[in-house]
């Protein structure tokens, strides 16, 4: 495999770009070659809806939002706000954060029923975020 062969092209933009610049860009970057496209997020401009115009405009790059911080979304409202996007799995990616990391492992506490005694920073609050995502794909 040559070096062009390995190398992957993406670019990352801010997140509440006018919709149809987002959609001109998006299918700009797919005919360039880029193989994925990528939304922060903030917190008047959310990364989903940014991630749904890129998806509006190409058929197969990769489309990524990152970081959706846990201290402005719960898992179920992230999960919601996917599905009702119908951004198409295979090719989004989802960063996920843990933002203002106690206010959230309280929050999962009580959703999940998971005691957080044994939360040592990000590697138990990872663990509390997978237990309340899966609880909730299982409520679907």
């Amino acid at each position: 495999m040559t070096a062009s062969e390995l190398a992957h092209r993406g670019l990352g933009v801010t997140a509440g770009l006018d919709a149809g610049l987002a959609r001109e860009m998006a299918a700009h970057c797919e005919q360039l070659g880029y193989q994925s496209l990528w939304s922060n997020d903030e917190p008047a401009a959310p990364g989903l809806a940014t991630l749904a115009e890129f998806a509006a405009a190409t058929e197969k790059i990769q489309l990524g939002v990152g970081v959706l911080p846990l201290h402005r979304y719960q898992p179920a409202e992230i999960a919601g706000e996917v599905e009702r996007l119908g951004i198409d799995p295979a090719r989004r990616r989802l960063g996920i954060g843990s933002g203002a990391l106690s206010p959230q492992i309280d929050s999962l506490q009580r959703e999940t029923g998971v005691a957080a005694s044994f939360v040592s920073a990000s590697v138990g609050f990872t663990r509390l975020a997978a237990v309340a995502w899966k609880r909730w794909l299982r409520q679907r």
